[in-house]
């Protein structure tokens, strides 16, 4: 029988009605997952359009087979009174559906999942399964869904009424309320051409979601020379996985990284890696699902193509960038519209990834700078600043088990431990810098707000060793950058440096630098002599219970016989200092050019609290910006003083002479040969 709501219907929405294929059963929850597979040979109460078994050639075993008339329409939905599949989802605790279904002929453009209200006078809700119709072969589609979700939660989900999609029909049943006594559950099928499909494997689902998470950090492979690119964007990348790992249990997808540990000198390979992970862990989720997507390392602003408005992008690697439009497009694509999505952006011009990432539903953006604004890192160790205090208040205090940043102990949301961070960031930066800092954005999409970041009271076990719910948890090595050194002479001494190696506790740490197996030195910053080639060296720490995974890094040596030696000193040492204000910094240089001859650039370069600043040589002055202090013959150096100056703004400097035999006014850091010094100032 057609009823008059569906007449007006198929009228006002001839595409849509054209040709339908409806299922309907009527069963009763479990509290448990519930699968029907067809594999007793009957359909199980299931009747509809041309409802048959057949025996083989499902996924596996038996299916259910249905094909299109010519005039398919809702008076061939139907009832059976058998099963598990209606009630009240909410008490029986019922979170989803899963089916698999094969589209076998005619041209498919709607696969829609549907729940009735109460009775036949009632219309209810649907969902769209899937918007690409692979022909003739098996696909498993999903939706996961809260049933106590408010209409506006539903439909961010990606839900509709039957008035929504068919503006003349009855209106539906609050979300949650059909979902408390749901009447028939429905598969519906539309197309044009003779349609035959096959449905296999129609399950429950009684999840609350899962966790997916993608942690990318991208490192200059070799060091910089004034260490503007991200230098220890692995660690950061690491620790806050960790971190979250405490509070949160990430579901792994094979072969897809929880971790990735990329470097920027490999090119655009690094950029299709990211996307073709995130679509693999998007195609992968339901609505309930959550993902978090953190990365840190270089970024970009500027025009995509020529005349296009100014945007932003991840430069993951040289030559390659994850444009913003394109991390939207993904999500948007790729991902269920009501799963959660936390984009952690710790990188240059962040928060500029919003104008695109609003379009988005359910996504949070947590940017470490704004638009027009720089990230900040500490200039000795290359760690991120605002993933140290993200990781900080992830952490309990001693013997707690509760975050930090989970102040009113009511669960950790995403806008708590971005507070959390930011006041600790800008808390620092007011004390050392003595200046306002730019501030980090936070962006959230309507209804967001409230959300958990961490799932309340899962404190499981660590994803990089050591049990969770112990006190004590694993530390985490950084072995810092890569290391690429000339030489005249068949060694080098080699300084290594685990300053960014870190304990979630706070425990003191014990390092081994191993090459081959081998220790080769102690300590958090030791010195190494190291022969020509190259040197995989790796970093163990260890908090006197757990040691951390190992982190690698790559020191390659380079002979240049002829080559000439810059020295740089401060207070008349090449080894790191400490002086307070009111003390005189000295800085000397001196260069011997050995058998070196061709003209060069020459730099003399200070990595300052107040940005770069570059060597006058006219002018015998420090300015702002980074520019060539000399050009011309390669010249021996005696003796210079560059600087001698006290009362300097308190913080972490490092100071640089360098030699580039290209003569170009650019940096070549393949052809460089450098030297530098570090200084800390203290009030």
């Amino acid at each position: 029988m057609v009823k008059p709501n569906q007449q007006s219907n198929q009228a006002n929405n001839p595409r849509i009605w054209r040709w339908m294929i409806f299922f309907s059963f009527v069963l009763t929850f479990y509290a448990f997952s519930v699968t029907e597979n067809w594999d007793s040979g009957t359909t199980a109460g299931w009747i509809g359009t041309n409802v048959d078994v057949r025996n083989t050639d499902g996924n596996p075993g038996g299916y259910l087979y249905t094909c299109g008339t010519a005039y398919g329409s809702f008076d061939l939905e139907a009832l059976t009174d058998s099963g598990s599949f209606t009630g009240n989802f909410i008490t029986a605790g019922i979170k989803g559906f899963s089916v698999d279904i094969k589209f076998i002929s005619g041209a498919f453009d709607a696969a829609w999942i549907r729940f009735r209200y109460k009775d036949f006078s009632h219309n209810g809700w649907m969902y769209p399964l899937t918007s690409a119709f692979s022909a003739d072969e098996w696909r498993t589609y999903s939706v996961a869904f809260d049933p106590e979700w408010s209409d506006e939660e539903a439909r961010s989900a990606g839900w509709l009424t039957d008035k929504d999609v068919f503006p003349a029909a009855y209106p539906s049943e609050p979300f949650s309320v059909t979902m408390s006594d749901v009447y028939t559950t429905e598969m519906r099928l539309s197309g044009e051409g003779f349609l035959e499909a096959g449905i296999d494997n129609f399950s429950t689902l009684d999840t609350n979601g899962t966790n997916y998470g993608l942690f990318v950090g991208s490192n200059a492979k070799f060091v910089q020379f004034l260490g503007w690119l991200p230098n220890n964007a692995h660690a950061d990348a690491e620790g806050l996985m960790k971190a979250l790992s405490r509070n949160m249990q990430f579901q792994e997808i094979p072969p897809v990284d929880l971790v990735m540990k990329l470097n920027y000198d490999d090119g655009a390979a690094n950029e299709n890696a990211v996307k073709d992970a995130i679509r693999t862990i998007g195609q992968t989720m339901t609505s309930l699902d959550k993902f978090i997507f953190y990365y840190s390392g270089h970024g970009a602003t500027g025009e995509k193509d020529p005349g296009w408005e100014e945007v932003q992008a991840l430069s993951i690697g040289k030559g390659g960038q994850f444009w913003d439009s394109e991390l939207t497009t993904i999500l948007t694509n790729y991902f269920p519209a009501g799963a959660k999505k936390i984009i952690i952006l710790d990188t240059c011009y962040a928060g500029g990834f919003w104008d695109e990432l609003k379009e988005v539903k359910n996504v949070v953006l947590m940017a470490s700078a704004g638009k027009t604004n720089n990230a900040f890192r500490y200039p000795l160790t290359g760690r991120q600043i605002y993933t140290n205090y993200l990781i900080n208040g992830l952490t309990p205090f001693f013997q707690e088990s509760i975050p930090k940043a989970d102040e009113d102990e009511n669960g950790l949301t995403f806008k708590e431990l971005h507070d959390w961070a930011f006041d600790w960031l800008f808390r620092e930066y007011q004390e050392f810098q003595g200046e306002d800092l730019p501030v980090a954005d936070l962006y959230m999409a309507e209804g967001t707000a409230t959300w958990d970041l961490v799932d309340s009271g899962y404190f499981g076990p660590d994803a990089y060793g050591g049990d969770a719910t112990q006190e004590n948890s694993a530390p985490c090595a950084d072995a810092g950058p890569d290391q690429y050194v000339f030489t005249s002479r068949s060694t080098a001494s080699v300084e290594l440096n685990g300053e960014g190696s870190f304990d979630p506790d706070s425990d003191a740490l014990a390092y081994a630098w191993k090459e081959a197996g081998n220790v080769i030195a102690t300590g958090i910053s030791p010195t190494v002599q190291l022969s020509i080639g190259e040197h995989k060296i790796s970093l163990f720490v260890n908090d006197g219970e757990f040691d951390s995974v190992p982190d690698e890094i790559l020191v390659r040596i380079d002979n240049q016989p002829c080559g000439p030696e810059p020295d740089i000193k401060a207070n008349g040492s090449d080894d790191p200092i400490i002086i307070s204000r009111s003390e005189i910094l000295r800085v000397g240089i001196s260069l011997d050019a050995k058998d070196f001859k061709t003209d060069i650039d020459g730099w003399l370069v200070a990595n300052t609290p107040k940005g770069i600043h570059s060597y006058d040589k006219l002018k015998k002055t420090w300015e702002a910006g980074l520019f060539v202090t000399y050009q011309g013959p390669i010249r021996n150096i005696r003796s210079y003083q560059a600087l001698n100056v006290s009362a300097l703004p308190v913080g972490d400097y490092m100071f640089y002479i360098a030699v580039d035999e290209v003569m170009n006014g650019k940096l070549n850091k393949d052809r460089i040969v450098y030297d530098l010094v570090k200084v800390k100032i203290t009030k």
